[in-house]
């Protein structure tokens, strides 16, 4: 025992000017942005979006969207009896997407 190495104890003032992080210096935000621990369903004013945007793509309406999800069931259905006119190989797809956009190759 009377071998075994004592390091010694460093007081409160002995560590200053030693590598630390700082004790309060940080907010827990997640991605390191400040602006991620606000409210995510607030609006950002700064999305460079302009609010009258249309992608186009829709549903605009409950009656759209329902409708889509009775046409996807519908092709569901169709697929599971058989019929697979409505679908593709992903073969098939990537054949199609090269061809109308070469520079994804």
């Amino acid at each position: 025992m009377e071998d075994e190495k004592r390091y010694p104890v460093l007081e409160e003032e002995d560590s200053v000017g030693m590598a630390s992080e700082p004790v309060g210096g940080y907010i827990a935000t997640g991605s390191g942005y400040v602006s991620t621990i606000d409210d995510p369903m607030e609006e950002d004013e700064d999305c460079g979006i302009s609010d009258d945007w249309d992608p186009g793509i829709g549903p605009y309406t409950m009656e759209e969207l329902n409708a889509r999800i009775d046409e996807a069931d519908a092709a569901i259905d169709r697929a599971e009896a058989g019929d697979m006119s409505d679908w593709v190989t992903s073969e098939e797809m990537d054949r199609r997407l090269y061809e109308r956009f070469p520079w994804l190759r």
